[in-house]
């Protein structure tokens, strides 16, 4: 019971900081390279997850982690 005490103020506390705009992250859509690379990757991981690629299919994970940042950081960088 004491730990939820804890992640409910942790929580509430959050939730005010982004309110009254403390942390506000802009994003901008991606550029049309960074979208085309993520969803390239996100598709070659998911090709490995269900057919059995010998070099790749044991990084399928790691691989769909890079599409996600790769997209990531398309969204946080200003696109020319």
């Amino acid at each position: 019971m004491h730990y939820l005490s804890i992640y409910y103020i942790f929580d509430v506390y959050l939730f005010f900081i982004i309110l009254s705009g403390g942390i506000i992250m802009k994003a901008n859509a991606p550029t049309k390279v960074t979208l085309i690379a993520s969803i390239i990757l996100a598709v070659i991981a998911l090709i490995a997850n269900f057919v059995t690629i010998p070099v790749i299919s044991g990084y399928a994970f790691f691989i769909m982690c890079g599409a996600f940042v790769v997209l990531l950081i398309g969204c946080r960088l200003k696109g020319k």
